[in-house]
């Protein structure tokens, strides 16, 4: 009995050792993959093992903007499904275990099979039936991520009804006729004893049914393409060279459904040939550009559905405005009512309608410049390409249709990419600026975020006006504070929020201390916590009106502060300043990160 026993422990291990095996090895060769880096990754023959583990790939899903996007969109989705799912598969397994009718056992039959069908054989059905609601009602369900809501469940509640089948089955039915002499009707049965009972049936379907809507891949990529859904404009690795001469060195960006996404740098960053290669009017030399969830770079510029408002407005000079606005649509034969009603449309959202008829020779800058949004407009695309579109303008035009751009984008919600190298036009127009230098990008946020939080130095130089200034300084620690020299007599305490962020860098060398115009203002009555007062004689004064610019140098270091008109500022004599170190930013001038 012992030896028979003690055989059967033994087979029974070798089998959970090879359930094991069977079941941990793709969760861990995806954990080991997980941990090592892109070259390791993307190597012709990947190493089985982890040599040199990182956490980057963690740390770029989770700081990415899209992470937390997919992940409400799947968890929102995965609980409305669950909860449909339930709704539908209690009461309908409760009728075909108790509700006997003929051709129940063969419903109930059925209801499993319906399982069985591969899901993608439906897509075209699908499809069908959304082309003829949309055309019927107008009600556009593609690319809606509240469709997968309504689809997920032809998935989960066949299943899901035939495991509570099963569970209800096993009811005794003595507990339905005790119920119904107690006076309790069928819905009283289902919710106060089948329910009850059968929990642990209930709990498996609804796990069964949050694991398949929440891992559901072909559905999202058939049914939805932006990234507020899914994602709409990628670049993948994206790369130019010209010659031997890098212009874009491998970019990655994505950008979300009606979003205004503003690129902005220097000249030569590489910003325009961006947006260039988005448009399909520049080859890419690596990488990938896709719209929509399609790869488009070998696809022609009028295929990619984008429309592009030039730098110089590329308006044909013989056509009228109308005939500019409308040629794209009268190149794609789109009935004239139908052009006439588009055009009609962008000249009143843009304020042109007395000048159709014009040519452009009659129009000013800032005319001919509407024009141009107006034929952008009229084409209905997935995006619209700014190319430093108010360049040509103006310094005053120039703020007048920065705001009409801004309208613009309010009233017609397209995913916008806008290439300036005015900061100015960047933090007023965008959702998100993306920032640029030598051909990479630098940081990518809110206007908000690169403002306050910039991530390097170029970025905290580049954003702002007058520019953020940097003066050489050391970390010292002193009665238990840390403190910031700048000078034999310029020294001031570290906020005490950042003393754990600056501590391990106490000491070292080639530091920066970094602190905008704005923040170094004139001594008031009342000053706020964080703010230190000093004092330094005025080189240069330049009043602005509404402020006075000041200039002053520390260690050799020319320094610019902002004060009051009236507070008093003469060059050539000491004036009392306050720093206020709550915006004050500490960078590592070796590597230009700020710490």
């Amino acid at each position: 009995m012992k030896e028979d026993r003690r055989r059967a422990m033994i087979w029974s291990y070798v089998f959970l050792c090879i359930f094991v095996v069977f079941f941990l090895t793709p969760p861990a060769y995806m954990l080991i993959t997980s941990l090592k880096t892109n070259a390791e990754i993307s190597a012709a023959v990947a190493p089985w093992w982890i040599f040199a583990p990182t956490l980057d790939n963690y740390v770029e899903l989770l700081t990415s903007p899209t992470y937390l996007t997919f992940f409400r969109n799947s968890a929102l989705v995965s609980v409305l499904v669950v909860l449909i799912t339930m709704a539908v598969s209690i009461p309908a397994a409760f009728a075909l275990s108790r509700m006997k009718f003929w051709g129940s056992a063969t419903l109930a039959t059925g209801v499993f099979l319906t399982y069985l069908i591969p899901e993608t054989l439906l897509f075209i059905p699908l499809f069908k039936i959304f082309v003829f609601v949309h055309e019927t009602t107008g009600i556009q369900l593609i690319n809606r991520w509240w469709v997968l809501v309504v689809l997920y469940p032809t998935l989960t509640v066949p299943f899901a009804t035939w495991i509570m089948i099963g569970y209800f089955s096993s009811i005794p039915k003595e507990l339905d006729e005790a119920a119904l002499i107690d006076g309790a009707g069928y819905l009283q049965i289902l919710i106060k004893i089948f329910i009850p009972v059968a929990l642990p049936g209930i709990i498996a379907a609804t796990i069964f049914a949050f694991t398949v809507s929440w891992a559901q891949f072909l559905y999202p990529l058939a049914f939805t393409t932006s990234t507020d859904q899914l994602v709409l404009p990628v670049l993948k690795k994206l790369v130019k060279n010209y010659d031997d001469t890098p212009a874009v060195r491998g970019i990655d960006l994505d950008i979300a459904d009606q979003e205004f996404v503003v690129l902005v740098g220097p000249s030569g960053c590489g910003k325009s040939t961006t947006l260039r290669m988005i448009a399909g009017l520049e080859d890419i030399s690596e990488g990938d550009v896709l719209i929509g969830n399609e790869v488009v770079n070998d696809m022609p510029p009028k295929d990619r559905d984008i429309a592009m408002v030039f730098q110089n407005y590329a308006l044909y000079p013989h056509m009228t405005v109308y005939e500019n606005m409308s040629f794209g649509l009268r190149l794609k034969k789109v009935a004239k009512d139908e052009i006439a009603r588009r055009v009609e449309n962008a000249a009143r959202i843009l304020d042109i309608s007395e000048l159709l008829e014009r040519k452009p020779k009659q129009l000013s800058g800032g005319q001919r410049q509407r024009v141009a949004m107006g034929r952008a407009i009229v084409r209905d695309p997935k995006v619209f390409l700014f190319d430093e579109p108010l360049s040509n303008l103006d310094a005053k035009l120039r703020v007048q249709m920065r705001t009409e751009i801004k309208k613009v984008h309010q009233k017609v919600r397209t995913t916008t990419i806008y290439v300036t190298h005015d900061q100015v036009e960047a933090m007023t127009l965008a959702d998100r600026v993306v920032v640029m230098n030598a051909g990479r990008i630098e940081q990518a946020g809110t206007p908000n975020d690169l403002y306050h939080l910039p991530a390097t130095r170029f970025v905290a130089g580049f954003i702002g006006s007058p520019a953020m200034n940097f003066v050489p300084c050391r970390l010292e620690a002193s009665a238990g504070a840390l403190w910031v020299r700048l000078s034999g007599d310029i020294v001031f305490p570290v906020p005490l929020e950042r003393e754990e962020r600056y501590r391990p860098h106490l000491g070292r060398d080639r530091l920066l201390f970094g602190l905008r115009p704005e923040h170094i203002i004139e001594q008031r009555p009342h000053s706020a916590p964080n703010q230190h007062v000093f004092e330094v004689p005025l080189e240069v004064t330049e009043p602005m009106g509404m402020e006075t610019l000041v200039h002053f140098m520390i260690e050799r270091t020319e320094i610019c502060g902002r004060v009051n008109p009236n507070a008093g500022a003469q060059a050539g004599r000491p004036m009392k300043l306050v720093a206020d170190l709550a915006n004050m930013h500490l960078i590592d001038d070796a590597s230009g990160k700020v710490l």
